[in-house]
């Protein structure tokens, strides 16, 4: 099961574990999960705690809570630095797609009036973009 490496063999992996053993082998636990989604891991947590009644005490002697929180914040950090990269290419693609829509159309004859007011831009922005 330690080599499915996903939230349901952890799981499970939790499930025939006994809490002793779980102390003796919890940085397996937290390698299985590493590779999941922040949702994932998120709701693994919430999981977790929920099937130990008296967790309070192992997470206190394992200092499980901590490692919980770190790979939340992990995720959590990795899952916006994604997003505000996904957010900076599409701006790139958009802008690179309207500078080669302002030169074809302006290769097709267009003047840059009549370009700027197709674009709803200002004259401007497309002599900026005839100009990269």
């Amino acid at each position: 099961m330690k080599s499915i490496r996903n939230a349901v063999a952890a799981v499970f992996y939790v499930e025939n574990s006994s809490p002793q053993e779980l102390l003796f082998s919890i940085d397996e636990l937290f390698r299985i999960i590493a590779d999941e989604n922040l949702e994932v891991v998120n709701e693994f947590c919430n999981w977790f705690y929920n099937y130990f009644d008296g967790i309070d005490e192992i997470a206190v002697n394992t200092g499980l809570s901590n490692k919980f929180q770190n790979i939340l914040e992990e995720k959590a950090m990795f899952a916006t630095k994604l997003e505000a990269y996904k957010k900076e290419l599409l701006a790139e693609v958009r802008e690179e797609g309207v500078a080669e829509t302002i030169k074809k159309l302006k290769s097709n004859g267009y003047s840059v009036e009549k370009i700027a007011s197709m674009l709803n831009m200002s004259k401007d922005d497309v002599l900026s973009f005839l100009n990269k």
